[in-house]
């Protein structure tokens, strides 16, 4: 069984409340009362936005409220083949390899494949995933994912939730370092918020998978 499915679900409408109210339904019903920690995100962005490959020290429900995205994720025991980078971001550890370009595309994009990322041959192909409109995913904590837009604009809403003891564990180093690198006293030399240099990957080459 694959811990990771697409779901129709209210998330993302009807019967009244609105996406508050219905995400955290939504949450609710499959975290339960145990989830008694975590934080709910917006996202808005246009066609060919995408995250880098990373994962998260949290479970995540990712609701699709309008437009189109493209997610794919890779299990925890794939780690060592998707190049991990020191690069800070709260609860994340964020990887090099992008799993959207179509490495087999050109001449460059091989040579560059078997110079920098042919350990990824080993993690196998990544389980995807469309979500539209309605759709939700549960994400399991630390499994590895990166999520493109497909459609012309796409606007989502994802919950993070921890139990007590996840939060004593993880949550709570989290927070600490967190606080640190906002007085810029940890981690800001390589991080997703101090002026990184990684690029994402252009849309035309992520969509021609």
């Amino acid at each position: 069984v694959v811990p990771a499915a697409a779901a129709a679900a209210g998330a993302a409408g009807g019967g009244g409340g609105g996406i508050e109210s219905n995400t955290s339904t939504a949450a609710s019903s499959i975290f339960g009362s145990a989830g008694r920690f975590g934080s709910r995100y917006l996202w808005i962005g246009p066609k060919g936005s995408m995250t880098g490959l990373h994962n998260d020290d949290e479970d995540n429900v990712l609701c699709q409220i309008k437009g189109t995205k493209i997610v794919k994720l890779f299990p925890p025991h794939t780690r060592p083949y998707l190049y991990p980078n020191d690069k800070y971001d709260s609860g994340t550890e964020c990887c090099d390899y992008d799993a959207f370009t179509d490495w087999k595309n050109t001449e460059r994009h091989r040579e560059m494949f078997e110079q920098k990322f042919i350990l990824a041959r080993k993690a196998g192909a990544a389980l995807r995933f469309k979500l539209q409109e309605g759709d939700m995913l549960f994400i399991p904590k630390f499994w590895y994912h990166q999520v493109l837009t497909a459609s012309a604009y796409s606007i989502s809403v994802n919950q993070f939730s921890s139990t007590t003891t996840e939060f004593i564990s993880c949550g709570i180093q989290r927070e600490i370092l967190s606080m640190l690198h906002q007085l810029g006293l940890y981690g800001t030399k390589s991080c997703v918020c101090h002026g990184s240099k990684q690029k994402n990957t252009k849309a035309a080459t992520a969509l021609s998978m």
